[in-house]
């Protein structure tokens, strides 16, 4: 390795295994940043291995203990709960409720309504044709459901899904 050269220099094709400073959990295998990452933020890598480099004729240091202080095993899944409501109209179901983000999936048949009461929602329509509010809609596109539009009418035959904020 040339003379001042960091063991936090990595070439293309030699990624390192690292985990990263407290409170950031444990990452997949990645190239290390230089110190000081987005927003000036400071970035201190901890290395578990380093492909036995040397840098002036030492091995780069590793932190072993530093790493397994930060990840978190064995990993616990955030406990997902699904909800599903099938009528002559329509067929709606939960796919995802975590602290983020909800994500739901409605099969229309003839016609659903719900009340816009989150921050805004993205609606994209995965197959049939129908309307939202009076609006045509196909297989393809998406749109933006901003926050106060109140009642929102879908008609016609038509699959859609639905992802919003979860508003705790």
């Amino acid at each position: 390795m040339a003379s001042g050269t960091s063991c936090c220099t990595r070439a293309p094709s030699t990624p390192a295994i690292s985990s990263t400073s407290p409170g950031h959990g444990a990452r997949h295998p990645r190239r290390h940043r230089p110190a000081g990452g987005p927003a000036g933020q400071r970035y201190h890598p901890y290395r578990l291995y380093d492909y036995d480099r040397l840098q002036n004729g030492k091995p780069c240091a590793l932190h072993i203990q530093q790493s397994k202080d930060v990840i978190q095993s064995p990993y616990e899944a955030p406990t997902l709960t699904q909800k599903s409501r099938c009528t002559p109209d329509y067929d709606w179901e939960e796919l995802v409720r975590s602290p983020y983000f909800t994500l739901s999936h409605v099969r229309v048949y003839d016609h659903y309504e719900i009340w816009m009461d989150e921050p805004f929602a993205i609606v994209n329509v995965l197959s049939g044709s129908g309307t939202i509010n009076g609006e045509p809609i196909r297989q393809g596109e998406s749109l933006i459901l901003p926050f106060g539009t109140g009642k929102v009418s879908v008609e016609g035959t038509v699959e859609i899904a639905v992802s919003s904020l979860t508003i705790s």
